[in-house]
């Protein structure tokens, strides 16, 4: 178990449509807040929806895919993504907040 400070409402870590790593933040940018968690959608085009809000997030760029129509939100932030390195020897992937 890893015991670690990142992630407002916990991390999302995949590989995008071109096989890379990328890694983003679980709580919704637009609710801003850790118990807004997002849910993974996985219909041929992986995104993530936030039920509160109803903004669906891209999740090979993290940015926003669709918007509901009636929604008036304070802002249009895409995901906060986290930087990271993969080691191919160890295969051991490091998160963290900074370059």
């Amino acid at each position: 178990i890893q015991n670690f400070q990142l992630g407002l409402g916990g991390l999302i870590v995949g590989t995008n449509r071109y096989g890379e790593y990328q890694c983003y933040d679980l709580s919704c940018p637009i609710c801003d807040r850790n118990n807004r968690r997002l849910t993974l959608i996985d219909d041929g085009y992986v995104k993530a929806k936030c039920a509160k809000c109803g903004v669906v997030f891209d999740l090979n760029d993290g940015a926003i895919f669709t918007i509901p129509e009636d929604a008036d939100l304070p802002t249009h932030r895409g995901l906060y993504r986290y930087y990271h390195d993969f080691n191919p020897t160890t295969h051991i992937l490091t998160i963290r907040n900074a370059p």
